[in-house]
């Protein structure tokens, strides 16, 4: 999933030079971009981010990204931290 979650945020970004633990925000992905990952994502492993979610730090890297996916797709709801 990481390796999925990886390819749409480098699609979205054009940012190349990250890995899974890379600051996304600081490697400088735009709050726009953000948004067409997440409709990415969303669409990618038909899942819909809830709101609590929706939040700077969900996108701050790839690893937490994939985590939250991984958590609405096995129905976990406690990602948050």
């Amino acid at each position: 999933m990481d390796d999925r979650v990886l390819a749409i945020v480098v699609n979205c970004t054009g940012l190349t030079e990250i890995g899974l633990d890379t600051d996304l925000w600081a490697a400088g992905m735009s709050s726009l971009q953000s948004v067409s990952v997440m409709l990415a994502v969303e669409t990618e492993f038909d899942v819909e981010l809830p709101e609590s979610l929706l939040v700077r730090t969900t996108f701050s890297t790839v690893a937490r990204l994939s985590a939250a996916v991984w958590a609405q797709l096995s129905g976990d709801i406690d990602v948050a931290s």
